[in-house]
């Protein structure tokens, strides 16, 4: 029995609702509702539904055999039978499947019975008069299975034969007919007349490369045995030279060599297929970026009701009204924005289709053959058009921030929920403050878990510590000469909270400004600019390169950064270098190994802004202070996703931001010329 028609009756004795549920496009989610706060574990997780595809190839016919595929990943198993393609054929939508698995029209025509529904996309194909043996031959496949026929054979694969529904193993290749062929038809050939001159070789000399395989030229269907080898303009078809004799005579009519015609056609091809491969990839970028989203909506959900859940265990018996209320709140705008980014996702989710058919169309333009690449001109170019009309769709990045801020009073008010971002100035140090300090060019300021601030003067070369309520504990001093300043251009603070400062070297001081050692800075370094401190790394910015070491000096790597300029930021959560470049206006990612994440210009609302300062908060989300105009109070903070994608303004009207930082419990320092300023989410 042929398998093959066991697959297909299979699917033909469903019923007829059921075959259309399994073409229908499935509804985009349902939310999973808890039904409690699980008290005894005291956590609360929120189920978000998961993206769902809406262009993916139907599995129906599938089995859990592994799938014939070129060294390029093409598959040459027909996914209908689930055998080696035989005879295959194109559709419009470029899948192709066996001659005789699309010659089924109870099963995959249309109701006009004059439309095929590929099996694979659900794309409408019209039936040629002649029936669907006027469907163009799938070359590449063909190719590829008779090239397989001579690669696998030496490793004991058996060549299956291609004439006959037996499926037994192949002996020989009938140069001829193009086809493999067990003994059972070779031995066929010899009974009739027409067939006995077919030169057939072995499988042995095919593998050894002794007899080259090579498809013949398309034969003229009006003259018997001549070659295809013209291409008439006038009436845009392949003809041989009895028609250009005959038929096709110049004046009337204008030819060139098939060669010639497939050559224009693959330029003109090329010309709309390769501004279409770089949409393509801007529309899986914004997929890829839309799931990303999505994901950070998931996790920054998880947080806060995580938060709200200990605050719960603390409060129990009192205040689990009230927390129900705010989960049901969280969950219901998760729910919301999800919907949202769902939709947005679903948008860019043409980019599979579209890497399939720009994938499918460069390999046939790559193809030497030129008879059927001509014949399939129009379904390609019409499939590129398709593409062209389909842009990425924006991402909401907004849409992930959430936040839970606890109640400082007792009593029933847990707190509430913040779901926009927005900050606020809490203090500011500095420019006429109340209290009497003074600085004449702030260039960067860290936090301590304490609440106090480390502060550089670029100008008078001082660091000063500050306590959160900006009294000023000191000025850091050395009495060793070697811990003397002589031009600190940056600081920071190592993972036991001791103050780094950039000079000639690495000078360490402890809490009380007391100072502790001197770290060399690494023979590579010729011209340090920036540093930064995290993790117990330490990266340095010099000139097109950074140097990344243990807090010790040890384990030095020099990674390529050309854009590198005055500031630097390491990103633990990502394992990667942040950096920015003033002139050139671009916000760059790097990992430890040197690999660019990305490098995306710092342009808003069309306008190109200059960065300053750079750094990263818990969750790997960038900060960088800007220059809009060349006016002092211009200064702007501006928030970027992990991934390097614009989010919003936190801040503006600054008078001249150079570096920033974010303190351990959340707050953002800013070196504001002549102030510090610390802003809060509010």
């Amino acid at each position: 029995m042929d398998n093959r028609n066991v697959v297909v009756n299979e699917v033909i004795g469903q019923p007829e609702t059921k075959k259309r549920k399994m073409m229908d496009l499935q509804p985009m989610h349902q939310v999973k509702q808890e039904s409690n706060l699980q008290e005894e574990q005291g956590q609360s997780t929120l189920l978000l539904p998961a993206f769902k595809d809406e262009y993916k190839p139907s599995t129906s016919h599938q089995s859990d055999a592994t799938s014939l595929q070129s060294n390029d990943g093409q598959a040459v198993l027909c996914k209908l039978c689930n055998h080696q393609y035989i005879d295959p054929r194109f559709l419009d939508c470029l899948h192709s499947f066996c001659l005789k698995c699309l010659d089924k029209p109870e099963v995959y025509k249309t109701s006009s019975g004059k439309q095929l529904r590929c099996p694979d996309c659900h794309q409408d194909t019209d039936v040629p008069l002649m029936g669907v043996s006027g469907l163009c031959k799938d070359f590449i496949a063909t190719k590829l299975i008779e090239e397989q026929g001579k690669q696998l054979l030496p490793q004991g694969y058996p060549t299956l034969c291609q004439a006959c529904q037996e499926k037994r193993v192949a002996v020989a290749h009938c140069k001829n007919c193009e086809e493999f062929v067990c003994f059972t038809c070779k031995m066929a050939h010899q009974r009739f007349n027409k067939m006995k001159s077919h030169i057939f070789h072995s499988l042995e000399d095919l593998s050894s490369g002794k007899v080259p395989l090579q498809a013949q030229m398309e034969k003229c269907r009006h003259h018997a045995g001549h070659d295809l080898c013209m291409f008439c303009i006038t009436c845009q078809e392949t003809i041989c030279l009895k028609c250009v004799a005959f038929k096709h005579c110049k004046p009337n009519h204008d030819y060139v060599e098939i060669k010639t015609a497939a050559a224009s056609c693959r330029s003109d091809i090329l010309k709309v297929l390769t501004p279409l491969e770089r949409n393509a990839k801007k529309l899986q970028a914004a997929k890829t970026l839309a799931e990303q989203t999505r994901k950070k909506l998931e996790s920054n959900v998880a947080e806060v009701l995580q938060k709200m859940a200990k605050k719960k265990k603390s409060e129990l018996g009192k205040l689990t009204k009230r927390l129900k209320i705010l989960k049901d709140k969280a969950e219901s705008v998760a729910k919301e924005r999800s919907e949202v980014l769902d939709k947005c996702w679903v948008a860019n989710t043409n980019a599979t289709k579209a890497e399939f058919i720009l994938k499918r169309v460069r390999s046939m333009i790559s193809d030497e053959d030129c008879h059927d690449l001509i014949t399939l001109k129009v379904q390609i170019l019409k499939n590129l058009n398709c593409i062209s009309k389909k842009k990425a769709e924006s991402v909401p990045l907004d849409l992930t921030f959430i936040d839970f801020t606890e109640s400082l009073s007792s009593g029933n008010n847990l707190g509430e929920l913040v779901f926009e971002e927005l900050w606020g100035l809490k203090n500011e140090f500095g420019n006429n403050s109340v209290l009497d300090i003074n600085f004449e060019w702030v260039k960067a300021a860290v936090g301590r878990l304490n609440g106090d601030m480390v502060v550089l003067d670029g100008l008078t070369n001082t660091v000063v510590t500050l306590t959160s309520k900006g009294v000023n504990k000191g000025t850091i001093k050395s009495q060793d000469p070697k811990g003397i300043f002589i031009s600190p251009v940056d600081i920071a603070l190592s993972s036991s909270e001791h103050s780094l400062v950039l000079d000639s070297a690495i000078k360490v001081f402890d809490k009380d400004g007391i100072f502790i050692s001197r770290l060399v800075l690494p023979k590579d370094v010729s011209s340090a600019k920036c540093m930064d401190a995290g993790g117990g790394k330490i990266a340095i910015g010099d000139q097109e390169t950074i140097m990344l070491f243990d807090e010790d000096g040890s384990n030095p790597i020099s990674i390529l950064a050309k854009l590198i300029d005055k500031h630097i930021a390491i990103c633990n959560k990502t394992q990667s270098l942040i950096y920015t470049n003033y002139e050139k206006s671009r916000l760059v990612s790097v990992d430890f190994s040197g690999k660019e994440n990305f490098n995306v210009s710092t342009v808003v609302n069309k306008k190109s802004v200059k960065p300053t300062g750079v750094c990263i908060d818990k969750t790997g989300e960038i900060y960088i202070a800007v220059h809009t105009g060349l006016e002092r109070g211009t200064g702007e903070i501006h928030h970027y996703s992990a991934e390097g994608s614009y989010v919003g303004l936190v801040t503006k009207n600054l008078y001249n931001p150079i570096g920033i930082s974010f303190s351990p419990i959340g707050e953002l320092m800013v070196a504001d010329r002549h102030s510090v300023k610390v802003f809060q989410r509010v």
